[in-house]
């Protein structure tokens, strides 16, 4: 996937209301994730947003970018995000 051949760890939440789509129109997480790591990367599917936002703050360092992608809320994810950062990143 080159969309993500730069990002040094790619998370994805579950993909909401995939059933209003038909089966050849939804995001296939398992094959792209399968992609990823096929490139020696680190990408794993994380549905709930508190295991997300801890994840991420696992994982961050200070100076690095953090990018959220998302086409709603994603049970507050952001904010969460930012807090698990604020909480262990000085």
């Amino acid at each position: 996937m080159d969309a993500f051949s730069e990002a040094d760890v790619s998370l994805f939440g579950e993909v909401a209301r995939a059933e209003l789509l038909k089966p050849e129109d939804r995001l296939n997480l398992p094959d792209i994730v399968n992609s990823i790591q096929s490139q020696g990367k680190e990408a794993r599917v994380i549905a709930d947003p508190d295991d997300m936002a801890a994840a991420v703050a696992a994982k961050a360092r200070s100076g690095d970018v953090v990018a959220i992608l998302s086409n709603g809320g994603f049970g507050g994810v952001h904010e969460k995000v930012l807090v698990a950062l604020s909480d262990t990143i000085a």
